[in-house]
């Protein structure tokens, strides 16, 4: 008996740890959102005005108090660390807050933590140079998903289920998360080629400004941002050689095709192959026919090999295998 009295005392303690928090009960809020100091003035802005670099917990802060009042109805306070007069039974700390000093987290990385009645939310917001990320918010939109269960399906407020329950209890929660992509972006074709789909959008009886307004970043901003687009470091790309021939033309006079001549001759090509002409005069200089053999592409780095397995009819790239290999620039 002696040993089961400390036993139990013990158990006690650790059900009392692990307790459910409550955020809002029968429609009245239970817990008040902290942020850092110096912040108090962002966060009385809607989040439409917080997308610019930097203002990652802020824009946090804001997203997670109109979540909880859509789901709930109630609208939580959002308080700095050293605010007086607000009182709550529970605490959601967002950011670098003292209280969250204790939680490192790598760029991008988030926690979501539970410790006693309060919860705690932070991510890595730079990255190395200086550079901005978006850890905490991403922290906030995982448990606006999994704790809230709001769905963000396409842009905008038709692809957004809200569920609603006038109580909302959490439980324990401890995770630690990071984009396993370091940079990640969707190109938003839809208004970055206007001379391609403006002719359509005449033929369908579409105005281009209601287009633009419609699938433009303002539209699909917020939605980019919820699918965590974003990055911790900073890579170039692209699809042509430009600046080749500048870079890569004194090193290799013989063996770079990127000069003036060279592009106006590619062109000439790809005109001929998009005529279906079977042989446009100039194969020895790269022009492929149908039954033209796989690009010797083996000095390409191992990601542009792979997108240039075989030419399929098309027109090659020329001499490919005599391009100088792309260097990483991280």
């Amino acid at each position: 008996m002696k040993f089961i009295l400390p036993v139990l005392i013990s158990l006690a303690a650790c059900t009392a740890a692990l307790a459910d928090i409550t955020l809002v009960r029968d429609g009245k809020a239970q817990a008040v959102i902290i942020v850092p100091e110096g912040l108090s003035k962002n966060v009385q802005r809607p989040a439409s005005q917080l997308t610019s670099a930097g203002m990652g917990v802020p824009l946090a802060a804001v997203e997670l108090a109109d979540y909880l009042q859509k789901v709930s109805g109630v609208r939580p306070v959002i308080a700095t660390e050293t605010q007086n007069g607000v009182e709550a039974v529970s605490r959601i700390y967002i950011g670098h807050c003292k209280a969250n000093a204790d939680l490192a987290v790598q760029p991008e990385e988030f926690v979501v933590r539970t410790m006693g009645d309060d919860l705690h939310i932070r991510g890595g917001d730079v990255a190395p140079g200086g550079q901005i990320c978006q850890g905490t918010l991403y922290g906030v939109y995982d448990f606006i998903e999994r704790e809230l269960g709001v769905r963000w399906l396409f842009p905008s407020e038709h692809g957004e289920v809200v569920p609603r329950r006038s109580t909302i209890t959490i439980p324990d929660l401890d995770r630690r998360e990071q984009p396993r992509i370091e940079k990640r972006k969707v190109r938003n074709q839809a208004v970055t080629r206007e001379d391609t789909f403006a002719p359509v959008l005449k033929q369908w009886g579409v105005a281009v400004e209601a287009w633009k307004a419609a699938q433009g970043p303002e539209a699909t901003g917020a939605w980019f941002r919820r699918m965590r687009l974003g990055a911790r470091i900073e890579i170039e790309g692209g699809h042509a050689y430009a600046g080749w021939w500048e870079k890569y033309g004194k090193e290799h006079p013989s063996g770079s095709r990127s000069s003036p001549t060279a592009r106006a001759r590619s062109s000439q090509c790809a005109s001929a192959c998009a005529n279906r002409t079977p042989h446009c005069g100039m194969k020895s200089r790269g022009c492929a026919s149908p039954s033209s053999r796989p690009i010797r592409a083996s000095a390409w780095p191992r990601s542009r090999r792979m997108m240039a397995a075989r030419t399929n009819g098309a027109c090659a790239p020329p001499a490919a295998h005599s391009i100088p290999p792309m260097r990483r620039s991280y």
